[in-house]
């Protein structure tokens, strides 16, 4: 979570001042921080701000420099806090914290930072202020992680870093673990490559890769966090699929997954499948109080507790090197099941509690399998799902459905508008 919201801070207000008392704030809670920044204009800025206010409490701070937010976790385990300084992928300001287990701050230890920050407290003498020591192996130390993980992979691999953190690691990985490597947007640049571009540079990249028959493509985000992925054939694999190969080529015995996802996801692993509310720090969460071993979202966010519990795209776009260089990629997809699905939205007015309190009575009558509730209101049956819940974003009610036929699919369809509309009135 970025603490610039929970601070009332717009990204683009973001100032010395602020950053400064946030370092402070981090480093009276631990005693060795770790930062990390992206390759973006404002790193050193940002980082000697934090650094500043994480000595001037008594902390001791180790630069890790340029890494991926992965990386820098890693660099973090069993060591001390990791802090990561950057954009996301809609080119926002962006705070990001970790603990030395790899797990992500919890909403406590967020709300006594947050205080902290707010609040004048005593620093103490001068002379005890805290070093600054510089990291030299945090992304070796990540490659070798991985290259034990999974050994070699042979597979020619088409590679967008996004011009960013990943540029520095996963090409030389990959190249590492027998990958023939064509990278395309692997070099440091201040042109990094936000959410805003996606959409047309996924196009360019697919058709870089038609270009490169027989070739897989693996792009990478600019914090290393997501890893999308083109087939041989040169054809954008949805990440909701790149979830569920990851899954069935795993088959973990706990797999924690959104309440989105879909029943693929039951079908095709031998454990217990284990739904969440959407978002990377609640899946992590439940993967550790589940001992999960493997987790991830639709957005192409995956997650190997066996490193961290952070979105690691660059262990990510190793795995889907090392899938490939087994089986192509295309033939796989076409193993997997095939569903109907549908996707539905409803703008509201009125306040939302009132709302979810006529959507509970309304499905309470109704007959199902299953009914989770961790986000919404997804309601199982024997052949299908559907699935009601509130937008985060904006005013509208969200239904998603799917079975294993079409026919189905539509009743739940209708079942699902009922009690939409019905909770509406």
């Amino acid at each position: 979570m970025s603490l610039f919201s929970e601070l009332g801070v717009q990204d683009d207000r973001v100032s010395p001042e602020m950053l400064l008392n946030i370092g402070k704030a981090a480093g009276r809670m631990n005693g060795n921080v770790i930062v990390g920044t992206d390759a973006g204009g404002a790193r050193q800025m940002m980082f000697s701000a934090l650094a500043s206010g994480i000595m001037s409490a008594g902390a001791n701070v180790c630069n890790a420099g340029i890494v991926t937010m992965p990386t820098l976790v890693l660099a973090s385990k069993g060591v001390g806090c990791g802090l990561m300084a950057g954009v996301d992928d809609a080119g926002r300001n962006r705070l990001r914290l970790w603990n030395k287990d790899g797990t992500a701050f919890n909403d406590i230890q967020i709300s006594s930072l947050v205080s902290s920050v707010n609040n004048a407290v005593e620093l103490p003498e001068y002379r005890f202020v805290g070093k600054m020591r510089e990291s030299t192996d945090a992304i070796a130390a990540h490659k070798n992680a991985v290259i034990k993980m999974l050994g070699r992979a042979d597979c020619p691999v088409v590679l967008d870093c996004s011009s960013d953190a990943a540029s520095l690691i996963v090409p030389s990985l990959l190249t590492e673990m027998g990958c023939d490597v064509t990278a395309v947007n692997s070099h440091i640049s201040q042109n990094v490559m936000h959410e805003k571009d996606a959409e047309g540079r996924m196009r360019e990249f697919a058709e870089a890769v038609k270009r490169n028959k027989g070739e897989i493509g693996i792009a990478v985000n600019i914090d290393g966090t997501r890893a999308s992925l083109v087939d041989e054939t040169g054809v954008y694999v949805d990440s909701s699929i790149v979830l569920a190969l990851f899954a069935k080529y795993l088959n973990p015995h706990r797999i924690v997954v959104p309440v989105d996802a879909s029943m693929m996801i039951d079908d095709i692993v031998d454990g217990t499948v284990i739904r969440e509310t959407k978002g990377a720090r609640t899946v992590g969460k439940a993967m550790q109080e589940n001992e999960a071993e493997f987790g991830g979202l639709t957005s192409g966010m995956f997650i190997f507790p066996s490193l961290t519990y952070c979105p690691d795209g660059v262990l990510s776009a190793a795995l889907l090197s090392k899938m490939a260089g087994e089986n192509r990629i295309r033939d796989m997809i076409d193993s997997l099941p095939e569903y109907a699905s549908q996707e539905l939205s409803f703008r509201y007015e009125g306040r939302p509690a009132d709302i979810a309190k006529k959507i509970d009575e309304r499905v309470s009558t109704l007959e199902y399998e299953k009914l989770i509730t961790t986000d919404g209101w997804r309601v199982e049956m024997d052949s299908g799902w559907y699935l009601i819940r509130f937008s985060r974003k904006e005013p509208v009610i969200r239904v998603n459905a799917e079975a294993r036929d079409k026919v189905y699919m539509n009743c739940l369809v209708d079942i699902a508008k009922d009690v939409v509309n019905y909770a509406l009135k």
